[in-house]
């Protein structure tokens, strides 16, 4: 059933990709859709606190912990409009998946290459200033399969709010094993909760002080994250 409402939701996101090409709100509208379709099968009760803090702050960057693919259909309901990803170039070439990316607008970098990857993040920067577009990433990098404890973060995503000079707005996901049966691979009827965090300012911060935002956005997520389990 979660395969074909992700099916369900790409054909009409296919379906909308024409008329709205590069629309960086495509991907909520389909997010929205989701949501609808696949909550009540995986009967989940789910909320999501301080969502007025999602629109108040834009443009800016939205970071998220990353669990599992589960988030895909959890964070889909708080996917914010006018928002894009960042991404590895090679999605592109994903059967309709692909084409679904580029006609909502999203960035696609070769984040094996430095030069490029840099590239990338200086074209996000200019759409966040020109465009006032938001940016959603995930700056652990890879899901971290309900760990303890987040994985490091990497700087990309400080760095762009650095230099494009908008507030870094924290998103927190109820950890995994509150709701996610991982010995019997099961989910059963349950709630959920995602927390957006008060906005950090990146205002007058320069490169040399990511380190500090990295530990400061860090230490609140991680403890947002205790209270959620």
């Amino acid at each position: 059933m979660l395969g074909l409402s992700l099916f369900i939701t790409c054909c009409i996101w296919l379906c909308l990709v024409p008329f709205r090409w590069k629309d960086p709100s495509l991907a909520a509208v389909a997010g929205r859709i989701l949501a609808f379709l696949v909550l009540p099968i995986l009967k989940v009760n789910l909320k999501i606190e301080n969502k007025e803090r999602l629109y108040e702050n834009q443009p800016c960057i939205y970071i998220g912990n990353h669990q599992s693919n589960l988030d895909v259909f959890t964070y889909a309901l708080s996917y914010p409009t006018r928002t894009v990803v960042i991404g590895k170039k090679e999605l592109k070439w994903l059967p309709l998946f692909g084409l679904l990316l580029m006609g909502s607008g999203n960035i696609l970098i070769h984040r094996q290459d430095r030069k490029h990857s840099i590239k990338g993040l200086n074209k996000a920067t200019q759409e966040i200033i020109k465009n006032k577009l938001s940016v959603w990433l995930f700056p652990e990098g890879t899901r971290n399969h309900g760990s303890k404890h987040m994985l490091p973060f990497k700087k990309g995503a400080f760095h762009l709010a650095v230099t494009a000079q908008v507030p870094i707005v924290p998103i927190v996901h109820q950890h995994l094993k509150t709701y996610y049966n991982s010995i019997e691979k099961r989910l059963g009827h349950c709630d959920i909760t995602i927390r957006v965090l008060e906005p950090i300012s990146t205002k007058d911060l320069i490169i040399e002080d990511i380190h500090w935002l990295i530990e400061e956005v860090r230490s609140r997520m991680e403890k947002e994250l205790e209270t959620l389990s």
